[in-house]
């Protein structure tokens, strides 16, 4: 079963990696400063539901109790970006990558 998440406050990536494999689907602001960083791995109601208002959250909320398939999709799709982006595999991989190049971008002056 999925559940909705509502963090209409604050959600970040970290928050989203977590949510997600617990077959949750984050409802997040879309004013939020953090959602630009979201956006860059997630991609909205595909993988995570945005809401730009509080009557927008009312709706959605409404719109995926009533739709489960759709719900269950999202957190499923969800859940793969997770395991491909934010496994801590992945993010020592990433983390790694970015150290290596600031490393030699700075030897190289």
């Amino acid at each position: 079963m999925c559940h909705l998440h509502l963090q209409y406050q604050r959600l970040h990536q970290q928050q989203c990696s977590h949510l997600h494999p617990q077959g949750k689907v984050p409802l997040c602001d879309s004013n939020n400063k953090n959602t630009g960083s979201i956006t860059d791995y997630f991609r909205e109601n595909e993988d995570i539901v945005l809401c730009s208002s509080k009557d927008d959250v009312l709706n959605k909320i409404q719109y995926y109790l009533d739709n489960p398939e759709e719900r269950e999709r999202i957190a499923e799709n969800g859940r793969n970006i997770v395991y491909q982006h934010f496994t801590y595999k992945a993010v020592a991989e990433r983390t790694m990558g970015f150290i290596k190049k600031h490393y030699s971008d700075n030897k190289e002056n």
